[in-house]
C-alpha cells in the first residue's frame, strides 16, 4: 500500500472476514509512513486529520525513555498538529514551573535552551531531539502564518524548589511580611526542602511539614481578592498553582515509591493537565508528551491507573492517545546492573518474543508504519489477534540488559491507545552530555 493512505481498519480481508494472517491484515489496513525526521512534507501524515478530528488533546506515547525515532516522529507529530490542525499547548512530562522558563524561550528564543532542559530534572529530555523542538517552536513563534503561537508547558509534580520560589516571589508582591514566614515554613524538613529522601523522616516530621505547607496554600486561598487587586488574576492563579504542586510533591514523596505512589502520580498528572485547559482559550488545544504508560487508557491491569485513563473519563472522545512500539534495538537507559551510580548509556534490546504485539507488527515487512486502532471492534475475525491481549514492551528510565523479559506488559491494545505507531528497529536519542564527545 503506498504511503500517505490510509484504510479505516474496519475492513476485513477475505469472503466473510475469516481469512488472513495478521501480517495480511496489517499489510492492508496499516499505513507506511515516509521518515520520522521532523522539517519533511505532511502526505503521509495527512490521513491523520480525520482520526484527530476536532480532538482537543493529543496525547503521544513512547515504550522507552530513550529512543531517537520516538523523540523525532513525535517532534514532526508537533508540527502536523501545530501547522495543520490549530494546536496551540505542548505539555510534556515535567515539573510545571520549571517547563514555564522553558516557555519564555520558546516565545522569544531568548536564552539557553540547553540549560533549561537541565532544569527539568530528567534527563531523558536532554536531548539533540528535544532540544532540536525547543529550536523549532521558537522559530514557529516568530512567524507563525495565521495560526496562533505556541506554548511549552508542563504536568508533572515531582520537585518543589522552583515552585517555592515562585511562591515566595508572588508574595513579594501582594504580602512583603508574609514572604518570609512562607519560606519558612517551605524551610521543611530540618531547614532544607521536600526532595527525594523525604519518605525516610519520620511520620511526625511529615505531618508537621504538610501542615506548614497547606498553611502557605490556604493563605493564598483566604486573601484571593486581596492579592488579586494587587496583582493580576492570572499571577494570582499561578501562585496558587504554584502552591497546589508543592502540595502534591509532598503527597508523592511521603512514601517510599510503590505502586500506589506511582498512581498517585499519575493522578496528579491528569489534574494538572485539566488545570492547563481550563485556564486556557476555549479554542486551544493540547499536545501531550509522556510514556505510553502514562497516556494509555490503562486497561489491561487493576493495580495502576494511569494519567490518560483519568483524563479519558474527564475529556472522553476529544482525547486521542497515540501509543509508540519497536521490534527491536538500542535506547538510553540507566543501568540498573551498577549499583547506585546508575550511569546511562546505550541499551540493547532483543527482537521482541513470538506472540508480542511487536512480533506480530514486525511480520508486516514494513519498518515503520502507523495503525489505526479506533474501527476494530471484537466481530472483526481477522483482527482478532489485535484484539486480544499480548504484551508489549514497557521500558522506563532504567533498564537491565541481562532481563528483557521483565520490560513487557499484557496490553489491550485496542483498548488503551488510539493509533499505534511502530518502528521495526530503533536507535538511541542523542544525549547533550555525549554529543560533542
Amino acid at each position: 500500500m503506498a504511503a500517505g493512505v490510509i484504510l479505516a481498519g474496519c475492513q476485513p480481508s477475505g469472503e466473510g472476514g475469516t481469512s488472513g494472517t495478521p501480517a495480511e491484515w496489517l499489510q492492508e489496513n496499516a499505513m507506511p509512513f515516509d521518515t520520522s525526521e521532523p522539517g519533511h512534507a505532511y502526505d503521509d501524515l495527512l490521513p491523520l486529520k480525520e482520526i484527530i478530528g476536532d480532538a482537543r488533546i493529543v496525547a503521544l506515547g513512547e515504550a522507552t525513555h530513550g529512543t531517537r525515532e520516538f523523540f523525532q516522529m513525535k517532534h514532526r507529530l508537533v508540527e502536523f498538529l501545530v501547522e495543520e490542525m490549530g494546536f496551540t499547548i505542548f505539555a510534556m512530562e515535567a515539573n510545571w514551573p520549571e517547563a514555564e522558563l522553558v516557555n519564555a524561550y520558546v516565545q522569544s528564543c531568548e536564552g539557553d535552551p540547553e540549560r533549561l532542559l537541565s532544569g527539568l530534572h530528567f534527563w531523558t529530555w536532554q536531548t539533540e531531539e528535544v532540544l532540536d523542538l525547543l529550536h523549532w517552536m521558537c522559530e514557529y513563534n516568530q512567524t507563525p502564518g495565521g495560526g496562533s503561537k505556541v506554548s511549552f508547558t508542563g504536568f508533572d509534580m515531582q520537585a518543589a524548589s522552583q515552585a517555592i520560589d515562585n511562591v515566595a516571589a508572588y508574595f513579594r508582591v501582594v504580602d512583603p511580611p508574609y514572604r518570609i514566614e512562607a519560606r519558612i515554613n517551605y524551610s521543611c524538613p530540618e531547614g532544607s526542602s521536600i526532595e527525594y529522601g523525604y519518605n525516610l523522616y519520620s511520620l511526625e516530621t511529615k505531618e508537621a511539614c504538610r501542615a506548614k505547607f497547606e498553611e502557605v496554600y490556604q493563605k493564598l486561598v483566604d486573601n484571593q481578592a486581596a492579592y488579586i487587586e494587587l496583582s493580576t488574576p492570572e499571577e494570582y492563579q499561578a501562585a496558587l498553582h504554584n502552591a497546589e504542586l508543592i502540595l502534591q510533591t509532598e503527597d508523592f514523596l511521603r512514601d517510599k515509591i510503590t505502586p500506589d505512589n506511582v498512581d498517585l502520580r499519575d493522578e496528579y498528572m491528569a489534574a494538572n493537565v485539566k488545570w492547563l485547559l481550563d485556564h486556557a482559550s476555549p479554542s486551544d488545544k493540547i499536545i501531550l508528551w509522556a510514556h505510553n504508560g502514562h497516556v494509555s487508557r490503562g486497561t489491561a491491569t487493576e493495580d495502576f491507573r494511569p494519567m490518560g485513563s483519568h483524563l479519558h473519563e474527564i475529556y472522553g472522545d476529544e482525547m486521542i492517545v497515540v501509543g509508540f512500539a519497536f521490534y527491536e534495538g538500542a535506547f538510553n537507559a540507566m543501568d540498573i546492573t551498577q549499583g547506585s551510580r546508575e550511569p546511562i548509556s546505550k541499551q540493547v534490546a532483543p527482537p521482541a518474543p513470538e506472540g508480542t504485539h511487536e512480533w506480530y507488527f514486525n511480520t508486516a515487512g514494513m519498518p515503520r508504519m502507523m495503525i489505526n486502532l479506533r474501527d476494530i471492534d471484537p466481530s472483526m475475525e481477522d483482527a482478532a489477534w489485535l484484539i486480544e491481549p499480548h504484551e508489549s514492551h514497557a521500558i522506563g528510565s532504567a533498564y537491565d540488559e541481562s532481563r528483557p523479559e521483565d520490560y513487557f506488559y499484557p496490553t489491550y491494545i485496542t483498548q488503551e491507545f488510539d493509533i499505534l505507531i511502530f518502528f521495526r528497529e530503533t536507535t538511541p536519542s542523542i544525549l547533550l552530555s555525549e554529543r560533542d564527545k
